[in-house]
């Protein structure tokens, strides 16, 4: 039960991260355009490139290094998502460390039927 918790816990991480613009539109909300640098987002989703692209793909295009690819890739997103979860859960008593591929690999299942539903 609780593999099917985390697993769709990180699916949802993942789809609110890579597939709309909540982190965006919260950081607006809380006044944290600056910090999130979202005006040059908006300028250069419409202006340079007008391909409608999305925040974790403007910060791979703006830095692209090690941290912004784990960021914006969603098999690395979804093995240190299922990875920090299952440590915390640790420290929290309950051993699930050794279900972090099954967590994994359920997320990914999860977000990829998700995406291509989305697509419809």
């Amino acid at each position: 039960m609780e593999v099917l918790i985390l697993s769709n816990l990180v699916a949802l991480i993942l789809l609110i991260w890579l597939k709309s613009d909540a982190i965006v539109e919260w950081g607006t909300l809380f006044g944290l355009s600056k910090l999130l640098m979202i005006d040059e987002f908006y300028r250069m989703r419409t202006e340079e490139t007008n391909l409608g692209i999305n925040y974790p793909t403007f910060l791979k295009i703006k830095y692209n290094n090690f941290i912004v690819n784990l960021l914006s890739c969603p098999l690395c997103l979804s093995v240190w998502l299922s990875s920090f979860i299952s440590f915390v859960l640790l420290f929290l008593g309950i051993d699930i460390i050794l279900l972090i591929p099954t967590i994994t690999v359920l997320s990914l299942i999860t977000y990829g039927i998700i995406t291509i539903l989305l697509k419809l």
